[in-house]
């Protein structure tokens, strides 16, 4: 696996996230706009309404939560993987760039305040730390390969 490879697929980690957050969003948006009332069994029901557009948005809300779902079993999957990456490189500090950048989906500055480096050299130790990840991942890849 390439470096630019590698990076794509770290990218494709922060991504995934933003993605799974902006649909959690919406759908607490969209949850606002139902009105829920318990019945005498404490489970959540509908009131009737004159809003014709109640159904569509139940629909909407309930595709939004398959979407979400399939994209936190991807991010899981991806994150878990990455991880086990991870886990290979014996530099901590290769380790630490790639899990707050990625796993914790943080800021060039917070990592660089977390790590206490200058921001030129946390990203002389991510252009490191992605060419050794490349590498442990095209193994990982390969080993997943093999074992299927």
């Amino acid at each position: 696996m390439t470096e630019t490879e590698a990076k794509a697929f770290l990218q494709g980690l922060r991504s995934t996230a933003r993605q799974i957050a902006e649909k959690e969003r919406v759908l607490q948006l969209m949850r606002t706009r139902l009105t829920l009332s318990s019945g005498k069994d404490n489970a959540p029901r509908v009131k009737a309404s004159p809003d014709p557009g109640l159904e569509r948005i139940m629909c909407v809300v309930l595709d939004l939560e398959a979407e979400k779902k399939a994209l936190e079993e991807e991010f899981s999957r991806d994150r878990e993987l990455t991880l086990r990456c991870l886990s290979r490189i014996q530099k901590g500090q290769y380790c630490a760039v790639l899990f707050f950048r990625y796993i914790c989906a943080e800021s060039w500055n917070t990592v660089c305040l977390k790590l206490h480096l200058s921001r030129p050299w946390v990203m002389r130790l991510h252009r490191q730390a992605v060419a050794i990840f490349a590498y442990e991942l095209d193994r990982c890849l390969k080993r997943y390969i093999e074992d299927t």
